[in-house]
């Protein structure tokens, strides 16, 4: 399920049996394999200039391994599967999980730097695309049809259109609660 990626005569690509590998351009052999311990069906994102691959995985860890000897540099453990390929930009990793939430990590630490939420409890939904950075604004959306612009340098979103349903329901739990307190007191 996940996408190859290529750098510098090697092929990476995930695998469901949870190993991440690295293969040889001219005649497919295994250069290094990496076990994530889970299926992943993250497309790798490659840095070529740190010689880093940041790949997710459906046990929720975010992973950097050194692309030439598959040595593993940090890992990040969202709330959900990761599926979504990694966006690279500036010093960041931008990543969406099953979490609901989009991590911006740091790409040399694994550190996370900010995070998205854009849904609110009930209305969570998870963050399985691919985010895309244009700019200073990181794309990205959810599988509840909405899609997200972010301002990477302010290092925060838009309120949530779920937030306004958390406090119509609010509202309406405090307005029961008086009226039953009314009706009881009769």
């Amino acid at each position: 399920m996940s996408s190859p990626a290529f750098w510098n005569g090697t092929i990476y690509v995930g695998s469901d049996d949870g190993n991440m590998y690295a293969l040889s351009e001219s005649d497919g052999s295994a250069v290094w394999r990496y076990s994530l311990g889970d299926r992943v069906r993250s497309t790798p994102a490659i840095d070529t200039e740190e010689n880093s691959l940041f790949a997710g995985c459906d046990d929720g860890n975010v992973t950097s391994l050194d692309t030439r000897t598959g040595t593993l540099k940090w890992s990040f453990k969202t709330g959900g599967a990761v599926r979504s390929a990694p966006a690279i930009f500036e010093n960041m990793v931008a990543v969406g999980s099953d979490d609901g939430t989009l991590h911006i990590l740091n790409k040399y630490t694994g550190k996370e730097e900010w995070s998205y939420s854009p849904g609110y409890y009930l209305f969570s939904s998870p963050a399985s695309s691919s985010p895309v950075v244009y700019g200073k604004t990181i794309y990205f959306a959810t599988e509840n049809g909405y899609i997200y612009a972010l301002d990477s340098k302010k290092k925060e979103g838009p309120t949530s259109p779920f937030a306004y349903y958390v406090a119509v329901i609010i509202i309406a739990i405090i307005g029961a609660g008086a009226v039953i307190r009314r009706v009881a007191r009769k």
